[in-house]
């Protein structure tokens, strides 16, 4: 059973327009990655991207959009298991994509709805695809990126494409500052489910990961530490445009959780803060 300060509602939603990986940093894959921490695990889910085929052999695509999803154990986190999560478009032919090839290993294709067509000029063929991958591939694909290949039935050749190192980067960094968390809190937070005051008595799937973590750690700095947090969050409600002056593993932690939340929830946030100083 997940703890109740553990349960962690990641609220930021995969785009509706993919990024482009070719102007996208890993800091900024990491900040757009979504993040569900569990007692001993974490889920985290990428942002989605868009691909272009490296190599096109009897079918010629249209339009990719990737993301990667993963639940990693806290202990030997490459012994698990990964999801690729594929919406592609191609020009019509008479086949339709049933296997994924990584690693010169086959495997199949999930459907996660019916595929369609669609025809103006040309017909376009539409699947929404998924299939595992071991998350040691994944790990060990962080410097040079994650090769693999779709494939009709039958068929030795088909789309090529690479999931970009700097994408998978992005999500092993949001993993990495994830368990660094789940380390400090439970190193830490003991019996601190109830954080403060009247905010601590919602129910906990409501909030956000950011909101739920910037009270946490608010709670655990020091009378000044807090009113030094409230003068500088005050300034940096809408943009982070200054770093807060941290002494403290503490404050380093509530300023990275109040930078990750919205606008809105900073606002929020700040009139919770204020009322809930030491």
């Amino acid at each position: 059973m997940i703890k109740p300060l553990l349960m962690a509602v990641a609220v930021i939603g995969l785009s509706a327009c993919a990024a482009n990986p070719e102007k996208t940093s890993a800091n900024e894959f990491a900040s757009n990655t979504e993040v569900e921490l569990g007692y001993n695990s974490v889920k985290i889910a990428g942002s989605k991207i868009s691909l272009k085929p490296t190599a096109e052999h009897g079918v010629k695509a249209s339009n990719t959009v990737l993301y990667l999803l993963s639940e990693l154990p806290r202990d030997n986190p490459q012994d698990s298991y990964s999801y690729v999560f594929l919406d592609v478009s191609y020009f019509q032919t008479s086949n339709e994509f049933t296997h994924a090839k990584i690693n010169s290993q086959l495997i199949d294709l999930e459907e996660r709805k019916v595929s369609s067509q669609m025809c103006n000029d040309n017909c376009v063929t539409n699947q929404w695809l998924k299939f595992p991958v071991a998350t040691a591939d994944i790990i060990d694909a962080r410097e040079q990126g994650l090769p693999f290949e779709l494939l009709f039935e039958g068929s030795s050749k088909g789309l090529k494409y690479v999931i970009p190192a700097v994408y998978i980067d992005g999500m092993m960094l949001r993993y990495k500052q994830a368990n660094i968390d789940l380390n400090t809190i439970n190193g830490q937070a003991g019996n601190a489910a109830v954080v403060a005051t009247p905010v601590a008595a919602k129910a906990k799937s409501q909030q956000s990961t950011a909101v739920e973590m910037t009270e946490y750690w608010f709670g655990k700095v020091s009378s000044a530490e807090q009113e030094s947090f409230i003068s500088w969050a005050l300034k940096n409600r809408k943009k982070i445009s200054s770093p807060l002056k941290a002494d403290s593993k503490e404050m380093e932690m509530l300023a990275y959780w109040f930078a990750e939340a919205t606008v809105a929830e900073r606002s929020e946030l700040l009139t919770w803060a204020v009322e809930n100083i030491n």
